[in-house]
């Protein structure tokens, strides 16, 4: 009879940090791989879901094709799908950006007011809210810089260059967004903690 042994890999469970960057059709979602007796991240996991392709996998609320029924579906679908994949997680937090008015997109404080509103009465996690200048702050961006800077600071950081599965080059910029949630929330939570 041989005895099974397993790689220091299986002898703990990583706990998961959860960026969100909210939207009614694309919404970034990163998961920080953190291995919690050294609190150090080990992998960066970022994805984008559309909600447009989701709605192929999902049975629709409703057949109407009222506007207002639609965009609740569609958002209804992404929180759903967020759901079950934090449900196969290990998950430690839930850190999203908070619903800002934006001077040069005010349609977006109702996507984002809509999709927290959703994903508060779906998904049973707390989640922390961050405002757009403790999320650029948090990575070394000024608050001044545009969207690009953010993404520049993510892009080109080695340690998440090398911690980041699939390669971080290739996300979408709510991918991007929601990876300076995560890191947020990761030194909200680790303040010593590395990548």
């Amino acid at each position: 009879m041989s005895i099974l042994t397993y790689p220091d890999v299986f002898q703990y469970q990583d706990e998961v940090i959860v960026g969100i960057d909210p939207g009614t059709e694309y919404v970034g979602i990163t998961f920080l791989y953190i291995n919690p007796s050294n609190r150090i991240v080990t992998r960066i996991e970022p994805i984008t879901l559309q909600a447009s392709l989701l709605r192929q996998l999902h049975q629709p609320y409703t057949d109407c094709n009222n506007e207002e029924w639609g965009r609740t579906d569609r958002i209804n679908n992404l929180v759903s799908s967020i759901d079950r994949l934090l449900k196969c997680k290990n998950v430690l937090a839930v850190g999203m950006e908070a619903a800002f008015m934006n001077l040069k997109r005010p349609d977006a404080f109702r996507a984002l007011v809509e999709f927290t509103t959703v994903f508060k009465q779906v998904v049973h996690y707390q989640v922390n809210y961050f405002s757009p200048l403790e999320v650029k702050s948090s990575i070394g961006v000024k608050y001044t810089q545009l969207k690009d800077g953010m993404a520049n600071a993510i892009k080109t950081n080695p340690d998440i260059i090398r911690l980041t599965y699939g390669g971080i080059e290739l996300a979408s910029e709510h991918a991007i967004d929601a990876t300076a949630i995560a890191l947020c929330l990761f030194r909200y939570h680790y303040p010593g903690g590395t990548l």
